[in-house]
């Protein structure tokens, strides 16, 4: 502590040889971008326009298949949570990017989809076996008459 407040004694008032500029912080840049947030996408699906199979239609704030086999293209986004749910049991697939996902579905169990084009598909919170298969565009598709979206959310807009 001495030996600190000796040598600053030594020091010349002033600059000296030294730049008084004053130092400041480097520029960062700009700040990254939030994380997009899910988005509710059910009301975002027109069914005239995104029904490309089956009937579907909406009934206590979820989609219904009623006539099946059905498909149904998903608005844009990169990564999807869905939660299924069914009156009998059945299969549905998601298809993306030329990949498939396919789900059982029984009628005393929902199930919760997660898909990324990044990542293995997330089945009720365990990887899912993954297909080659289907359109670019994400299509979900039901085998029988059904099949209840109950939710259905988007990130990567």
């Amino acid at each position: 502590m001495r030996a600190t407040a000796l040598l600053l004694s030594l020091l010349p008032l002033g600059c000296g040889a030294f730049d008084c500029a004053e130092w400041t912080e480097p520029d960062p840049g700009p700040a990254p971008a939030p994380a997009p947030r899910p988005l509710d996408a059910l009301p975002r699906i027109d069914l005239a326009r995104d029904t490309l199979e089956g009937e579907w239609a909406v009934e206590n704030g979820g989609l219904v298949v009623r006539r099946a086999p059905a498909a149904l293209r998903l608005p844009g986004g990169s990564s999807y949570t869905l939660v299924l749910a069914a009156d009998r049991p059945l299969f549905t697939r998601l298809t993306a990017g030329g990949r498939s996902v396919r789900v059982e579905l029984t009628a005393d169990r929902p199930r919760t989809l997660e898909w990324s084009p990044e990542a293995e598909p997330v089945l009720d919170g365990r990887p899912a076996p993954l297909h080659p298969g289907g359109p670019g565009v994400p299509v979900l598709w039901a085998s029988a008459p059904g099949l209840v979206v109950r939710r259905l959310t988007l990130s990567g807009l």
